[in-house]
């Protein structure tokens, strides 16, 4: 899971919270007497552009120009809340996720059966509120991509298994979330990986890949004479000049230094 960083509300959603403030998420996909569809169509299109195209949440790249179905609007706070506030429509509530193995006719790593098996992101923290094993207001028992620093990494990658892990020495580090349900940074981390099924094989799989891909890369690098530190910024200014690559702490974690510096060349905030 990497940093979000907060886009700017766009100014027909606005207007059409203070035109229907108690609108439901499905009424407005399906408005067509106010726009409400095509402003659905822009807001995950908004939401995923300021994302660099990838899941909030497992970091897979979503075509959504092109197939829209990988792509969803997640609520973080659950839309159903009723209590006061209309989370349907909070503009900071939204962020872009894939389907979470739920569109069985996608390429992996969108999809693989057996589908609840491979269930990740927002579709295996609903299966879990559904089954009764979470709260449905989660908040502090999983990190919200919106609140993560932007400098420091949290997530670790096993590379021998691609699993997801604290990095307990960055979270340590950092203070802890004021929202958090959690002990301590590590133990929320280690929630978060657990409710959003991080570690699906599916996933694991797929980030085994991308360590096995930059591995042989910079050992190429290496073999034609360049230092460790070289090799490293040079396969990160080549990978950041997409935003941003698949699986983006995977990269972060094996191309180490020389990817945090490209990051700060470009003024990385999410």
């Amino acid at each position: 899971m990497k940093r979000l960083a907060r886009v700017a509300e766009l100014p027909e959603f606005k207007e059409y919270r203070e035109k229907e403030p108690q609108a439901a998420w499905e009424h407005m996909k399906n408005d067509g007497l106010n726009n409400g569809r095509e402003i659905f169509q822009n807001t995950r299109l908004r939401l995923f552009e300021s994302q660099g195209s990838l899941c909030a949440y497992c970091e897979i790249s979503v075509d959504v120009m092109n197939d829209p179905r990988g792509a969803r609007v997640e609520h973080f706070h659950p839309k159903s809340d009723d209590a006061g506030v209309n989370w349907n429509l909070v503009w900071d509530n939204l962020m872009g996720a894939c389907s979470g193995n739920t569109v069985t006719d996608l390429e992996e790593p969108a999809y693989r059966a057996p589908p609840k098996k491979h269930l990740s992101c927002d579709a295996h923290k609903d299966h879990l509120i559904q089954t009764g094993k979470l709260d449905e207001a989660c908040e502090g028992r999983v990190l919200n991509p919106y609140d993560l620093p932007a400098f420091s990494k949290l997530f670790t990658v096993k590379q021998s298994s691609g699993e997801l892990a604290p990095d307990v020495e960055a979270c340590e580090a950092t203070p802890k979330f004021c929202e958090s349900q959690a002990g301590t940074n590590v133990e929320l981390v280690e929630n978060t990986i657990n409710v959003l099924n991080l570690n699906c094989g599916r996933l694991c799989d797929a980030r085994k890949t991308v360590v096995r891909q930059l591995n042989r890369q910079l050992q190429t690098e290496r073999e034609a004479g360049k230092s460790k530190n070289q090799a490293q910024r040079l396969l990160s200014d080549r990978h950041l000049s997409k935003r941003w690559p698949q699986f983006f702490s995977t990269y972060r974690v094996i191309l180490g230094n020389g990817f945090e510096e490209a990051l700060q060349d470009v003024e990385y905030d999410g």
